[in-house]
């Protein structure tokens, strides 16, 4: 006798236990597009479990990362959303967390090799 067949893709109720999220929540997702393997058939949204276990994970790795950069950012003490808006006033393109940091640490170094160079002499102004 065969073993029965596991399906392939699973129903929004599954995708809402694995996720954690309301079904509707899942449902409003797929919709939008932010779920991938989501795919409506017959009506009914499914999804496919290993995409949609691995876009989980990648979540997790993006957060990780991101909670890693305020971290250090705070550390360091740079307000990373002031930075952010700093940037998209100025016209310049978004950036990352962790890159924004590094664009912000090397700015703060250029400043302040700056204004030693005009403190010492060695500049006009300090900018």
């Amino acid at each position: 006798m065969t073993a029965p067949l596991k399906p392939e893709r699973i129903r929004p109720r599954d995708a809402a236990a694995i996720t954690g999220l309301s079904l509707r929540a899942v449902q409003g997702m797929a919709l939008r597009g932010e779920i991938p393997g989501a795919a409506k058939i017959g009506g009914c949204w499914t999804f496919d479990e290993k995409t949609l276990r691995t876009w989980i994970a990648d979540q997790v790795k993006k957060n990780e990362f991101k909670a890693s950069a305020m971290r250090k950012a705070a550390f360091d003490g740079i307000d990373l959303e002031y930075e952010r808006t700093r940037r998209k006033l100025r016209g310049k393109p978004p950036l990352e967390d962790g890159e924004l940091l590094e664009v912000v640490k090397r700015d703060r170094a250029v400043r302040a090799e700056r204004q030693e160079q005009y403190r010492l002499g060695k500049r006009s102004r300090p900018w």
